[in-house]
């Protein structure tokens, strides 16, 4: 179920537009007025944009490469292969490149 996805205090920061219940209140059963008993779980349309901007961060996050995801200019190893360095850690360089590919 949807609203077991979507914590409460994320989507009690947002009114409703299917009854019109305002941000910190809990929806109503009645929703063509806007009056009636508050229900247990949120409407659909009220948790909606919060699962929508997750899927969005989400895709950015895999669109993004990371610093193992192209080859190291320091050492010369191919992506997916660790850096030859002392410590055992990624050279600077193969972070930096990393990001300015992912912009």
């Amino acid at each position: 179920m949807r609203q077991e996805q979507v914590a409460r205090r994320f989507w009690i920061k947002r009114s409703c537009p299917r009854c019109q219940a305002v941000a910190g209140k809990k929806c109503v059963v009645d929703a063509n007025t806007g009056t009636g008993t508050v229900s247990k779980i949120p409407h659909y349309e009220r948790i909606e944009p919060v699962l929508a901007e997750r899927r969005t961060e989400a895709e950015c996050r895999q669109q993004t490469p990371g610093p193992y995801d192209i080859a190291c200019p320091d050492c010369g190893r191919p992506p997916d292969e660790r850096c030859a360095s002392p410590g055992g850690g990624v050279h600077r360089s193969r972070v930096e490149r990393a990001r300015e590919a992912g912009r």
